[in-house]
């Protein structure tokens, strides 16, 4: 059940060269709703990223909109194989500050890009498979089960257990 970086990044994702200018680059983000773009040289390879909130705070600060974005992006990107343990590129991207990064496989091919909610909703949807699987092993049980905090309130109990002492009519 370990999940790979793979099975949680984003496919889609927007490319700009890096020699439009800010206002260009506010134009498309405000019109396609995007977090993030990635700034490609003219041979297409990757030498930035720019964040919404980075291009708010250029913009912010006074920044000439005629301004390319080469000027105000990151270029120290950290890039992510497709193969790595999602855990660990999450900690890997905690360590380093950054809420997304982009998915290149072993030829430099960029596969997607990797941002912080496509962690949390690939960890959503496998804690739930959890649950699901715990609620159907809980059921088909024929011993009656309770699982009980510290304190000794009822968590979870399983139909032989509610069948033998009725907790729905003790508990409510």
């Amino acid at each position: 059940m370990d999940i790979k970086v793979k099975d949680a990044l984003r496919k889609e994702v927007i490319l700009v060269n890096s020699n439009i200018t800010v206002e260009n680059l506010n134009e498309i983000m405000l019109l396609k709703k995007l977090e993030e773009v990635l700034v490609v040289d003219d041979n297409d390879k990757i030498v930035g990223i720019i964040t919404r909130n980075d291009l708010a705070k250029s913009i912010a600060r006074g920044i000439p909109l005629e301004t390319n974005i080469k000027d105000i992006m990151t270029t120290d990107v950290f890039f992510l194989h497709p193969e790595k343990p999602l855990l660990q590129a999450r900690s890997e991207m905690r360590i380093l500050s950054i809420n997304r990064a982009p998915v290149l496989d072993d030829n430099g091919q960029l596969l997607g890009i990797l941002t912080a909610k496509n962690i949390c909703d690939a960890f959503s949807g496998q804690l739930e498979k959890v649950v699901q699987f715990q609620s159907l092993i809980m059921d088909n049980i024929k011993t009656a089960i309770c699982i009980l905090n510290d304190k000794c309130e009822i968590l979870a109990y399983n139909k032989a257990f509610e069948q033998l002492f009725k907790p729905s009519k003790i508990f409510k």
